[in-house]
């Protein structure tokens, strides 16, 4: 988290000291007074948090008169390609993911380019900012880097003041199972959980963080307490993209449909993506043994009566140490109504999140 106080910290000094802060970056004399009253160079100034990679352009687009890297809250001049105040030149920022002390090349996460003219050959790049409300009335600036333009004035206080104001995302994950689950939460490659978390049944944790956007919990379990787990084996990941303030979700296992229905009437089969063998009980189902699948495997095809009507049956799913134990009643995971039509259609059951 980049706090106010220390960007706009950095960014005046950057703007008005007039000295580099990565001498191993920048060695040319004229760092010393970056700002920029003539004509015969362009400075570029990257307030930002990412590294930049800057290309300056002639007119037409025809040569590169200037190209280099430009550090996190940095700034550098550009001599070489002989400016003047009467000639017109495109400056081009490519923004890289990367926040490191030394540029590491990579996808460009935003492009842009300005064209320069007359004396504005001080650009600034600015970025979108919001300001996070976390732990009561804490407020401290984020930069969101989902856009990214160049600038010829540099940005004053009230380019931050006048930020909106949003509550820290914070999701809340219920563990719906039966048994105890362990989650771990990524989001662009940074762990949030620092570690997997046990929920136990019944339980919640609470993930937070500074901006909205796709997360990744991954599963892992069940287990019968936080304390039997063996291993990380069998992750189950799940994707879910979070929005600024409190919400809740509810973890459990539960059917969705995986292929496209074909012709038939009243068919159904399951594949279980789970760690562990499931029995289903199908709610109308004719008697006899119910549908009992391996951990990754995919049941035989099912059919209700032909004179069932269509429309949604309860199927209750239950976990079982193996198929065929009739002594083995097995242990509820979940209770899904599923859409059983005149239709050929297979569920796939696995580890999701549910409206609270």
């Amino acid at each position: 988290m980049v706090t106010r106080a220390l960007l706009n910290a950095a960014l005046w000094a950057l703007v008005f000291a007039g000295t580099s802060a990565r001498g191993d970056v920048f060695t040319h004399p004229w760092e010393q007074q970056l700002h920029q009253t003539d004509c015969d160079q362009i400075v570029t100034y990257n307030p930002t948090k990412k590294w930049i990679w800057v290309t300056i352009y002639d007119l037409g687009k025809t040569q590169h008169l200037d190209y280099g890297w430009v550090a996190p809250l940095n700034g550098r001049g550009w001599k070489s390609g002989n400016y003047s105040c009467a000639a017109y030149y495109y400056v081009r920022a490519q923004v890289k993911d990367n926040e490191g002390r030394n540029p590491v090349d990579g996808p460009d996460i935003f492009d842009t380019t300005v064209q320069v003219y007359a004396s504005h050959h001080n650009l600034w790049l600015l970025t979108d900012y919001v300001q996070i409300r976390e732990g009561g009335n804490v407020i401290n600036l984020h930069e969101r880097d989902r856009t990214f333009a160049w600038a010829f004035d540099a940005p004053s206080p009230d380019t931050y003041n006048n930020a909106p104001i949003v509550d820290a995302p914070i999701l809340t994950v219920v563990n719906g199972g039966p048994q105890a689950m362990f989650v771990a939460a990524t989001r662009t490659g940074f762990d949030l959980a620092n570690a997997p978390r046990c929920i136990p049944a019944g339980g919640q944790a609470e993930f937070e963080t500074s901006d909205n956007g796709r997360w990744v919990f991954d599963i892992f379990g069940p287990y019968p307490n936080c304390n039997a787990r063996t291993n990380f084996n069998g992750m189950a990941p799940i994707p879910w993209t979070v929005d600024w303030g409190r919400h809740k979700v509810v973890l459990r296992p539960g059917l969705t449909v995986t292929a496209a229905p074909q012709p038939g009437i009243n068919q159904y089969s399951f594949t279980n993506s789970t760690p562990f063998t499931v029995k289903y009980v199908v709610e109308g189902a004719a008697a006899g043994p119910a549908p009992c699948v391996a951990a990754g495997a995919t049941s035989a095809v099912y059919q209700l009566p032909p004179t069932t009507p269509p429309g949604p049956r309860k199927v209750t799913s239950y976990s079982v140490g193996r198929c065929g134990d009739a002594n083995d009643a097995g242990v509820k995971l979940a209770t899904d109504n599923v859409p059983i039509m005149p239709l050929k259609i297979n569920y796939t059951f696995r580890w999701g999140f549910f409206p609270d």
